[in-house]
């Protein structure tokens, strides 16, 4: 299958936010916002992929930094890929994929030489895993562990997102 003619990827734009709430609603606001901040203050992009000029999925970059102590011993200096998801009626049309290699094209563009993410083990993840595998990527070992986080809700509240994952990686230099 081929990518849609039609399909734009670009960074998220401030003035795209409400439309970045409404088309990715288990995103709380909050997250969106965090986002942009994160991609204007220059610690890596907010990327959106648009089919029909409607959002369908996104994924952000975090560049490398020496002060997130996480993120240095999980990431040893690579870039994460955080977030890759694609609205369900968008799927099987190669979007995932693309937010991917726009992820390892800014990351080479800054000079970072690997990308690294987490990818969950249960079924619903095996056909992003078969492809992460097609596209290069590797486990960087094949036991799981959990991740885990306290997420700000819209109104006011938290919950706590909890998932077996396994580190994958690719050498982009």
């Amino acid at each position: 299958m081929e990518r849609p003619a039609d399909l734009v990827v670009r960074r998220a734009r401030p003035e795209e936010l409400d439309a970045l709430c409404l088309a990715f609603p288990s995103r709380p606001r909050v997250l969106h916002e965090e986002r942009l901040l994160q991609q204007e203050g220059g610690h890596g992009p907010y990327v959106i992929a648009w089919l029909h000029d409607e959002p369908v999925g996104h994924i952000q970059l975090q560049l490398p930094d020496e002060r997130d102590l996480d993120a240095m011993l999980e990431g040893r200096g690579a870039a994460w890929a955080e977030d890759l998801w694609v609205k369900p009626s968008a799927r099987g049309r190669w979007i995932g994929p693309t937010l991917m290699r726009v992820m390892e094209a800014e990351a080479r563009r800054v000079g970072v030489e690997r990308l690294v993410f987490f990818a969950g083990v249960s079924p619903d993840y095996a056909a992003a895993r078969a492809i992460y595998a097609w596209m290069g990527y590797r486990e960087r070992r094949p036991e799981p562990f959990i991740e885990s986080a306290v997420i700000a809700d819209d109104d006011g509240a938290t919950h706590v997102y909890v998932e077996a994952v396994t580190i994958w990686e690719k050498d982009l230099a």
